[in-house]
């Protein structure tokens, strides 16, 4: 970082800049030794990394009680499913028995796929959840304390959910098939229950939701969890700036103009991660609502995670001058998605 504390807009607004006050107090701890931008060792398989896993499915499994949308015995595709923990996890717990994970990378074949080996973790997690399965019971008690992602911690507190029991016979049932999102026609099949954490990875979000719907028919369901481009940290750890919603606020070449100012050390690969690894072109949670509706679905849930930080970053918000201003020049950014750390969207085809 230089010295200088703010960055004028090329229409001269002034933008307050600290890594130290705006961006490394919202950020999940790094392993030791690593800069706050460096993600954890592969092998540093750490208790937090587990627990999330096990917070997505039971998440999972909440939203669709919630719905009273039975899912015994539907046919699961979970799209970008990295180490398959998702689909691994409803077989071995008896909820599902027909899925299949899909990814454009087989596991760890590619560097954007940052996860644990399956050697490494698989067991760990195994030996995690089974712990935290008491009387056949799933709690949230027993296991929040272990959650430590800063900005969805104790936000989204799933029921508790009965589990007979960990089979580990049934992951022969698992099946996995190296296609990208852009390429579900392909498989020429059509599943009830549709998922993908992390659609904000992939570009192209029309391609996207035409290729899900060659993949769902009548009264499938589509289930996304999205941390949305626009809350505070959305373009992720590596590229999120040091000013305030900076994402939100600057143009594209203003960004490259404050990463070559500000990260002169990072420049070209902050770049490349903001541009290629976080979806490009750049949409809101309302234009990715349409696109679905576009494609013959209907949104019948919306949950709104919002961060424990949240009066923090309100506070930085309503202190710059011109913010809404700034805001509007980009589009119509909701105030929800702002606000957000991560959304939870349930679709259903007509």
């Amino acid at each position: 970082m230089t010295k200088n504390n703010y960055f004028k807009t090329n229409s001269g607004y002034i933008l307050p800049v600290s890594e130290k006050k705006y961006l490394i107090p919202f950020l999940t701890g790094t392993a030791k030794g690593t800069k706050y931008y460096e993600p954890a060792p592969s092998k540093d398989i750490k208790a937090e990394y587990l627990a999330d896993k096990v917070l997505q499915f039971h998440q999972f499994i909440d939203i669709f009680s919630s719905l009273q949308i039975k899912i015994k015995n539907k046919s699961f595709l979970d799209i970008g499913t990295g180490n398959g923990l998702m689909p691994k996890t409803l077989l071995m717990s008896g909820l599902m028995k027909n899925v299949l994970g899909s990814d454009l990378y087989s596991p760890y074949e590619h560097e954007s796929a940052s996860i644990p080996l399956e050697k490494q973790v698989f067991w760990k997690y195994i030996n995690f959840i089974k712990k935290n399965i008491k009387k056949n019971t799933l709690s949230y008690v027993n296991y929040k304390n272990t959650v430590k992602g800063t900005a969805e911690k104790e936000v989204f507190k799933p029921e508790d959910i009965f589990i007979k029991k960990i089979d580990l016979k049934k992951l022969k049932e698992y099946k996995f098939k190296k296609i990208g999102a852009h390429n579900l026609n392909s498989l020429r099949k059509k599943f009830d229950i549709i998922y993908c954490k992390g659609i904000e990875h992939i570009p192209n979000w029309k391609l996207v939701v035409k290729n899900i719907s060659y993949a769902s028919k009548k009264n499938s369901y589509v289930y996304l969890k999205i941390r949305p481009f626009y809350s505070y940290l959305g373009p992720h750890r590596f590229a999120t700036s040091a000013i305030p919603w900076g994402h939100a606020l600057l143009k594209d070449h203003e960004y490259k103009r404050y990463v070559n100012q500000f990260h002169k050390n990072r420049a070209k690969q902050m770049i490349s991660s903001y541009f290629n690894t976080v979806t490009f072109p750049r949409h809101t949670i309302e234009e990715l609502i349409r696109f679905f509706e576009l494609s013959n679905f209907s949104l019948i849930c919306q949950k709104v995670e919002t961060p424990p930080f949240l009066k923090q970053i309100l506070k930085f918000k309503n202190s710059i001058k011109n913010f809404d201003k700034l805001i509007n020049k980009k589009g119509k950014i909701s105030n929800s998605e702002l606000s957000s750390s991560v959304q939870h969207l349930v679709f259903q085809k007509l």
